[in-house]
């Protein structure tokens, strides 16, 4: 089927790595996000691309918990609040240099809320300004910073998705066991 390779043979390989990246995640990361979440007064989540879908998911699942979270994206900032001391955002960005997720997290910085970084790299720009970093492997290094930057000029996203599959499965999962806002 695909150059000899059946695709149950594909997706037998794929789930291998990932689960070889899930064996390398700190899940003690993740308890200090739930413990972020519970405590702030609103949750911000913010992401470009495939990440912004990965947030999406997991704002919608806190939502239903009774949480007060706003997703931030370009084409919706009218409709978000400041983001004020006692706030959380939780910035999702597999290369942790997409430009439009780190200004939202400088401006985060600014006004004294916490900041989550999720990403693939702690040592990148989103992880230096992040209060605490979760690594989740799976997205290569990237030169070109900017989301809308590598979509003008037509550079494609680096090959896989493991970073955002493997963040959707792990934040599905903490989803699954916060307990509904009080």
């Amino acid at each position: 089927m695909l150059n000899g390779r059946s695709l149950m043979e594909v997706i037998n390989s794929e789930f291998e790595k990932l689960r070889g990246n899930l064996d390398l995640i700190d899940f003690d990361d993740f308890k200090r996000l739930e413990e972020h979440i519970k405590r702030s007064n609103r949750i911000f989540i913010t992401g470009k691309g495939r990440s912004s879908f990965v947030g999406m998911m997991f704002a919608m699942r806190l939502l239903q918990k009774g949480y007060k979270v706003y997703f931030i994206s370009i084409e919706m900032t009218d409709l978000i609040p400041p983001i004020e001391e006692g706030d959380l955002l939780i910035a999702i960005s597999g290369s942790g240099e997409t430009t439009e997720v780190i200004t939202v997290a400088k401006a985060t910085k600014e006004l004294k809320g916490t900041i989550v970084a999720i990403t693939s790299w702690e040592d990148s720009s989103l992880g230096k300004i992040a209060d605490e970093t979760i690594k989740i492997v799976g997205r290569e290094k990237s030169q070109e910073q900017s989301f809308v930057g590598r979509e003008v000029k037509g550079t494609q996203e680096p090959p896989g998705a493991y970073f955002e599959i493997l963040s959707t499965i792990v934040l599905e999962s903490l989803a699954t066991l916060i307990e509904p806002k009080q």
